[in-house]
């Protein structure tokens, strides 16, 4: 699926995103992603739970805002959760009510999609994301998701979020606590990466052996109910780990929560062979990732694009876009394009916020030098770190022959 761009109006002001301006460009290589050892281990990879927005009374939790600081961040995997609309629609909502995250009540299963966009808003005042919309701007930034069914065991509501994920997203995973569910997506979308969040007793997770893990699932389980035993029969398995802490505890910090028995946090699972870590507070997670000696903090996210379709060869007197409006790096920084050209072979032309190149009739070398800048992560006590690299590209043609269609023109 290819994205030309990613604007979401409604929170650039309140959260300062980038406006679309030119930049300098520059014809140097990417900045490279910082290197480690052979002998060294990263820490685990950051999973932003319900976004990453703090305790789960926090009014950001699952949405766009959450979504966007998470990934302005740099965290490494995005979580979120869905539940359906009275129309079947998949929505974004950690409970089966409205009462606790927005300004409505009831079920989302009361209200038609239509009618929860018109009528209801979060609780920092935005609208409830629907599945695509969250999937669509993963996809934009790069970023792999765990999609967290939370409905009831319908096979055609599981139908509908595994089309969802097929359709509109980009290394998305299926997850949830169901077995069912899990099984019914192994089944039915074998190429998909599943997330199993193990056994519970009504509500409360229970222990879980990595027998119990469905087939074609990596699991999912919270700290409470590990130890770097447990941990180890899990990995002896070939079984990737994902832990997630337990808010109601506070166990969501580099120690854990003293007295509290089992209780164990990001130290006690680093080391053991624990692949991720869900957590609310992905920065604080990256500032302790910064200053450990248990670990290696993980280097700035490697900038991509997924808005640039240029043409395979260039031919006189055709007009080429070698860069369309509002075309954005997985930075979520905006591409500006430098082009280096002898007058005679080309010029540049803008149009509704394009920039197009009108091929002239000599022949000649023609350069495109792409340039986005990297991204910086400051937190609130002037810690911060590099959460993307600079992305540059450049493109060469030598003009030859005339006629036939452009590429992309």
């Amino acid at each position: 699926m290819k994205l030309k761009s990613w604007t979401y109006l409604g929170l650039a002001g309140a959260l300062g995103l980038s406006t679309l301006l030119p930049m300098s460009a520059a014809s140097a290589a990417p900045t490279a992603a910082g290197e480690v050892s052979a002998a060294a281990s990263y820490c685990p990879k950051s999973v932003a739970h319900r976004g990453g927005e703090g305790d789960v009374t926090n009014a950001n939790e699952n949405s766009m805002g959450a979504f966007i600081r998470g990934a302005n961040i740099g965290v490494d995997v995005m979580e979120t959760d869905v539940w359906f609309t009275k129309d079947k629609a998949p929505v974004i909502m950690h409970d089966e009510t409205l009462d606790r995250t927005t300004d409505g009540t009831g079920k989302v299963s009361d209200y038609t999609w239509a009618y929860l966009r018109k009528n209801v808003r979060l609780n920092n005042g935005e609208r409830i994301p629907s599945l695509r919309q969250a999937l669509e701007y993963f996809a934009f930034r790069d970023l792999p998701s765990f999609i967290e069914y939370k409905d009831a065991d319908d096979p055609t509501l599981f139908k509908i979020y595994r089309d969802t994920l097929e359709k509109y997203g980009k290394d998305a995973w299926g997850a949830g606590f169901s077995t069912e569910f899990i099984n019914w997506m192994h089944k039915n979308d074998k190429k998909r990466d599943l997330m199993w969040f193990g056994l519970r007793s009504g509500s409360i997770p229970i222990s879980t052996k990595p027998s119990d893990v469905p087939k074609g699932a990596q699991p999912g389980l919270i700290n409470i109910l590990l130890s770097k035993e447990t941990v180890a029969e899990f990995v002896a398995a070939g079984l990737k780990m994902n832990v997630w802490f337990n808010t109601a505890t506070k166990g969501d910090n580099p120690t854990g929560t003293p007295g509290i028995p089992g209780d164990k946090g990001w130290e006690a699972m680093t080391g053991t062979g624990v692949h991720w870590m869900s957590t609310d507070y992905p920065d604080e997670y990256k500032e302790w990732t910064l200053k450990t000696n248990l670990c290696t903090s993980r280097p700035a996210k490697q900038s991509t694009e997924d808005c640039l379709t240029l043409p395979g060869k260039m031919k006189r007197g055709m007009t080429y876009t070698i860069l369309p409006r509002g075309c954005e790096s997985s930075a979520a920084k905006p591409i500006s394009v430098k082009v280096g050209a002898d007058p005679a072979t080309a010029t540049v032309l803008k149009r509704q916020g394009s920039t197009l190149l009108k091929v002239k009739n000599a022949g000649g070398k023609i350069s495109l030098r792409y340039k986005a800048p990297k991204r910086v992560w400051t937190t609130a006590n002037g810690n911060s770190w590099d959460s993307y690299t600079a992305f540059a590209m450049t493109e060469t043609y030598n003009v030859k022959g005339s006629g036939g269609t452009p590429a992309n023109g």
